[in-house]
């Protein structure tokens, strides 16, 4: 049901142009080095000419503002410098090593960030994007040079380089921006249709001048806490036989919410976790094809982002999990003891609403006792002080 998962920011690395600039994810800066150092031991060698002259050609490559503009275009500069070495600076091996564990880097994080990818790809869009990083990443792996070889990983890229560094780990966290009411729902009491009588109870409300989504709003945005959702054991985003998630209470560590959902926020956990480091409100459950997930709580009293619901609810949540994000509907069975409680402390008159609610067949579930209630979520990635 829910998840969590690691998204990291994307950082251009741009500096002053007087000398090399530095790449964009690091991995030439050991090359940047050797190059600066090997031109310095033949600089006052005649017969070196050729040579330097090299690799100040490459050194120039590394220097250019478009080598550190993103990760694609750093790997085409890398096939430029392949160029060079397999032409005229093939004997500089130590220079050439460099270059070799560069590629290697390339290599992983491309196939790494392709698996993200795949987790993601729910959508002809993405799945076209998939398709084309797999075929470059077979002209890859069959290249007959390193030069060939880089220019297919750059072609990979371009389809997956903004993955690159984005959590493809077994667990994530998400942070929920969005609860609205929804306009659907879900089966909460088994008959085989959804429930969601609180969206059509709109008009009824609106007379007693009650505004649900403007309370879960206000109660949302009054908190400290946050609602957040972790997944873990996960072996792959695109389906799994078992996963484990759980809801946590957030609290924002700068008192600034408008990072909160920017993806790179750090929120503390202040309880409702476990001796493992995972939430105490937890179920496990299969993650289906494109990450889709269904999955159900009752029995315990929820108290998290600003929301709270009674033992006696019944929460049903499915949605959609990848480490980018976690989105679906939440379905609710609300005890009408424990809502007419509610409407009351709100400064509502409780016998009025009840008597129109009773009127309008509100409690529809479990022989009239509880209302069904369904609202939209949606999450983005998070941090967590403890993981």
């Amino acid at each position: 049901m829910l998840a969590r998962t690691t998204l990291i920011a994307l950082i251009l690395m741009l500096l002053t142009a007087a000398t090399a600039r530095a790449d964009f994810t690091g991995h030439l800066a050991d090359l940047e080095a050797g190059l600066t150092a090997r031109r310095a031991e033949l600089a006052s060698d005649p017969a070196a000419k050729k040579t330097v002259k090299e690799i100040d050609k490459v050194r120039k490559i590394l220097a250019k503002e478009n080598t550190s503009l993103n990760y694609a275009k750093e790997v085409k500069a890398a096939s430029k410098i392949a160029k060079s070495f397999q032409k005229k600076l093939a004997a500089e091996t130590v220079l050439l090593g460099y270059l070799n564990a560069a590629l290697a880097a390339y290599r992983e994080e491309l196939g790494d960030a392709r698996t993200v990818l795949a987790g993601l790809a729910n959508t002809k869009q993405l799945e076209k994007k998939l398709k084309k990083t797999d075929k470059a990443l077979a002209k890859a792996a069959l290249a007959t040079s390193m030069k060939k070889e880089l220019i297919k990983l750059a072609d990979a890229a371009k389809g997956v380089g903004i993955y690159v560094g984005i959590s493809a780990a077994p667990e994530a966290t998400w942070v929920v921006k969005d609860f609205k009411v929804a306009t659907t729902g879900l089966d909460l009491d088994g008959n085989g249709s959804k429930d969601n009588k609180l969206a059509s109870l709109g008009s009824l409300l609106a007379l007693l001048q009650i505004d649900v989504q403007d309370i879960i709003d206000e109660a949302m945005g009054a908190s400290d806490n946050v609602i957040l959702i972790q997944m873990w054991d996960v072996d792959d985003w695109a389906g799994d036989a078992e996963v484990s998630a759980g809801l946590l209470n957030g609290v924002d560590t700068d008192g600034n919410p408008s990072d909160n959902f920017t993806g790179s926020e750090v929120f503390d956990i202040t309880d409702g976790i476990e001796m493992d480091g995972y939430p105490l409100l937890r179920q496990t459950f299969p993650l289906g094809a494109g990450g889709t997930f269904g999955a159900s709580y009752g029995g315990e009293a929820i108290e998290i982002g600003g929301i709270s619901l009674p033992a006696e609810a019944k929460v049903m949540i499915e949605g959609t999990a990848s480490p980018l994000r976690n989105a679906g509907i939440i379905g609710v069975s609300i005890p009408k003891a424990a809502l007419l409680d509610a409407i009351e402390a709100a400064g509502y008159s409780r016998a009025t609403v009840e008597a129109a609610l009773n009127l309008a067949g509100a409690w529809d579930l479990f022989g009239g006792t509880a209302m069904s209630a369904a609202f939209s979520y949606d999450a983005v990635p998070a941090k967590t002080a403890t993981r």
